[in-house]
């Protein structure tokens, strides 16, 4: 699971590595962690994950 912990992006990726990468980097930024913005991408683009429509904020405005 080693693997997981990488920052670099995948030749192929997985509907199952897609979560778990999503999972393990979630305290990763999307714009410095290649592997979740290309997990988030994957997900996106095969409707596994719906973003938000407006930008989240932190302190529950």
């Amino acid at each position: 699971m080693d693997y997981l912990l990488d920052h670099h992006a995948r030749d192929q990726m997985t509907p199952e590595l897609a979560h778990h990468v999503m999972q393990t980097h979630k305290e990763c930024p999307i714009t410095a962690c290649a592997v979740k913005l290309q997990a988030k991408t994957f997900l996106v683009h095969t409707k596994r994950l719906v973003p938000q429509s407006t930008p989240r904020t932190r302190f529950g405005f």
